[in-house]
């Protein structure tokens, strides 16, 4: 026999067996005793009076004193002020509150800005509001419903045992004028309270792959260093987890992250770091532990165009934090938002699938972040730095002596000091050199940190100088009125910077090197060893034209080898000093690489390249009549200027005249003054940078042709090598014609 009664709006059954054994018979006399005392202590007080929205009424029961607090943290509270809307609340009483730890840690901080817990406080919050209808006790329990959704997800209803997630109502139909308040024997906790980051399974784009073969994955790389433990532990402030997608992992070293941290020979960040036995440890750290920020970040507390510079749980480098558009980014990592934003809550914090994997990174990479991220403005060192081709990600393996580093990056306008035609041909493959050597200019080995660069100021009495990895001072100082340091004349805006590979400072000012500054003249005019040949462009007006000419490739021979010889003052320049120049940039590798063929210097004289044994390139003389060949080799290679490069040479190149007469005696030449030189207007560059202006030298250019002999024409102005006279007989020669 079974009979149903049904007593303040709870249906429930007493059931007498006729038939059955005695723990049949027992048992549901229990179930029905269970039924009946859970009446007992349910309440409906649904006749008292009505206090107004459901706001006012959880607000007037000091009951609900600590829910109350956490609505009104998070945001809930008001809402439910709203009475064009319907509500039910399911509020648990302080004393529920207080059994449940995880509930109790997101309360913590609550009067912190921003909110420590607030986003995972929030879906704990509106885990227990159902928006759009008011829900009596009878309409939960109404032996039909299994679930109810509620703001933040679904929650499970046992009409056999009358719970809600397996928690039970107090106090039931509290009626306010905008719904309905049950107050509940404990908290309705989410399903995230069960699962840590550690849990990758629960984003399908942690893998495992589904694919065949299975791509990698975090799960992959996470389980290999076995580093679970990383994703579970505990943060008192809580943890942001960022992980990249399956995707995202099988894309670094195709279009991104091209450069492994060891210059492993694996060749690709997954294979030569993240899944290299040898470096376990490592991917932990700049991997892992790299991936979670030591505090909850919550996407919509921050407002658009914010940016931050913090440390991860791992302190080997900084990472910036940016939001734009609503994109939110960690370094180029930006939150994946197809169909819908990845972003997820976890017992532990709160975590974002990205779209690109983030590693440690260098100080170069950090500059490019900031650069393409930020509103600090570093386009143009970060173009250099991606144009060089060193390793960003450490740059330690491609400069100085393979210890840490500390980088200078200007703001753009800083790099205003180099005008477009500079910045473009800085740029091309051609000019690598020259840009590299700018770079290592606004380098110096180890870390200087601000506070050493301002102690070096107390230990030095002032400005001091340090030495830049392009091995030239740079000049330091300290502004106390404005506490910052001063760089080369500027200041240094934003310093302390970390990286894998050492620290970078954001500074106001580009540095310049000699390659940016002094012409191919102007660098071997400050070299002792060259005054003699100098001397001569000085005298014939050569000077201005190997200022502005570019590209240029200028020879230059040690003072030592015009010892002892008289040249014709008056083909100097066309037939001896011109055989110096090309007009290209001919750097050693390339001259090795035209080994056994010809190249023309800029009066149209040609040269056989070879290489000697000591694996110089060399020019030697192509020969006419049977004349014996005369060769110069290069003994210094590649030494930089801003309109080309400097070669030092061990010889004076001359094209010697066929031995058809004999030769004149030595006749001093009559001193004269040579007219002035013409050339054309220049530009900045010396014309549109790929093709300089042409200008014509004091003395000409010349008019030789490959092949062509130089006997052709009675009054030829040849060379003639007289030796036997003294140098100092030259610089009196050249005193006489200077007046």
């Amino acid at each position: 026999t079974i009979s149903v009664w049904r007593i303040n709006d709870q249906r429930f059954c007493w059931s007498t067996l006729q038939q059955g054994n005695r723990e049949q018979r027992m048992f549901y006399a229990i179930l029905t005793y269970a039924t009946l005392f859970g009446l007992a202590t349910s309440q409906d007080q649904s006749n008292l009076p009505t206090p107004g929205t459901l706001k006012e009424l959880i607000a007037s029961n000091p009951e609900l004193s600590v829910f109350q607090t956490a609505m009104e943290v998070v945001g809930t509270l008001d809402l439910l002020n709203d009475e064009t809307q319907s509500f039910t609340v399911l509020a648990p009483a302080n004393n529920a509150v207080n059994t449940s730890e995880t509930f109790l840690k997101y309360m913590e901080g609550i009067d912190e800005t921003p909110v420590r817990w607030k986003g995972n406080l929030q879906a704990s919050v509106n885990n227990h509001v159902i928006s759009g209808v008011a829900l009596s006790n009878g309409d939960i329990f109404n032996s039909q419903s299994t679930s109810l959704q509620t703001l933040n997800d679904q929650i499970k209803i046992s009409q056999f045992l009358g719970n809600i997630n397996g928690v039970s109502i107090q106090t039931t139909n509290l009626v306010a004028t905008n719904g309905i308040l049950h107050i509940m024997t404990g908290v309705i906790e989410p399903e995230f309270y069960q699962h840590s980051f550690a849990d990758l399974e629960r984003q399908s784009e942690y893998g495992p792959d589904t694919e065949n073969p299975p791509r990698v994955s975090l799960q992959t790389v996470t389980d290999f260093v076995e580093g679970r433990d990383v994703w579970e532990q505990e943060h008192e402030n809580g943890l942001t987890q960022i992980g990249c997608r399956i995707r995202a992992f099988n894309r670094m070293g195709l279009d991104y992250l091209p450069e492994t941290i060891n210059n492993a020979e694996a060749g690709n960040v997954i294979l030569g770091e993240f899944l290299n036995e040898t470096r376990k440890q490592q991917t932990i750290d700049d991997l892992l532990r790299y991936s979670l920020l030591p505090k909850a970040v919550y996407n919509d507390d921050l407002p658009n165009q914010y940016e931050e510079l913090t440390f991860p749980l791992s302190d080997c480098g900084h990472m910036w934090i940016t939001k734009r558009d609503d994109r939110l980014c960690f370094n180029d990592g930006c939150v994946v938002a197809t169909p819908d934003k990845r972003q997820f809550h976890a017992r532990n914090g709160y975590g974002y699938v990205v779209d690109k994997c983030v590693v440690c990174p260098g100080v170069a990479m950090l500059t490019n972040y900031a650069a393409e991220f930020t509103s600090w403005n570093m386009r143009d060192i970060s173009q250099f730095l991606i144009a060089s081709e060193w390793n960003l990600r450490n740059l330690s393996s491609s400069v100085g002596d393979g210890g840490p580093i500390t980088l200078f990056s200007s703001s753009d306008n800083g790099f205003n000091v180099l005008n477009s035609d500079d910045t473009i041909r800085l740029t091309t493959d051609e000019w690598k050199p020259h840009q590299r050597d700018l770079l290592r200019h606004q380098m110096l080995q180890g870390i200087y940190l601000e506070q050493d660069l301002k102690d070096l100021y107390e230990v030095n009495a002032g400005e001091y100088n340090l030495t830049s990895l392009a091995g030239e001072n740079i000049t330091f100082g300290y502004d106390a009125a404005r506490d910052l340091i001063q760089y080369q004349g500027g200041d240094l805006f934003f310093t302390d910077i970390k990286g894998v590979d050492g620290y970078v400072h954001f500074a106001t000012k580009v540095p310049l090197p000699l390659s940016m500054t002094h012409t191919v003249y102007d660098v071997a005019n400050e070299m002792e060893n060259y005054t003699t040949q100098i001397s001569f462009i000085n005298a014939v007006f050569l000077r201005q034209d190997m200022r502005r000419l570019l590209p240029l490739t200028a020879l230059y021979t040690p003072n030592e080898e015009w010892e002892g010889k008289l040249i014709e003052v008056d083909d100097i320049a066309e037939v001896v000093l011109e055989n110096h120049l090309f007009e290209d940039l001919m750097w050693c590798d390339k001259l090795r690489g035209l080994q056994n063929q010809v190249v023309e210097s800029l009066n149209g004289q040609t040269w056989f390249v070879t290489v000697n044994e000591d694996n110089f390139p060399c020019f030697d003389t192509i020969t006419t009549f049977g004349a014996a060949t005369t060769r110069s080799c290069i003994t210094r290679c590649d030494i930089l200027a801003r309109n080309g490069i400097v070669h030092e040479i061990d010889k004076i190149m001359l094209k010697e005249r066929p031995e058809t007469i004999g030769p004149a005696p030595p006749i001093a030449p009559t001193p004269r003054v040579p007219s002035a030189p013409t050339w054309n207007n220049p530009s900045s560059s010396g014309g549109d940078g790929s093709n300089p202006a042409p200008v014509q030298y004091a003395g000409g250019f010349g008019s030789g042709s490959p092949g062509s002999s130089p006997t052709d024409g009675a009054e030829s102005s040849s060379a003639t090598v007289k030796p036997g006279v003294a140098l100092a007989f030259l610089v009196a020669l050249m005193a006489a014609r200077l007046r």
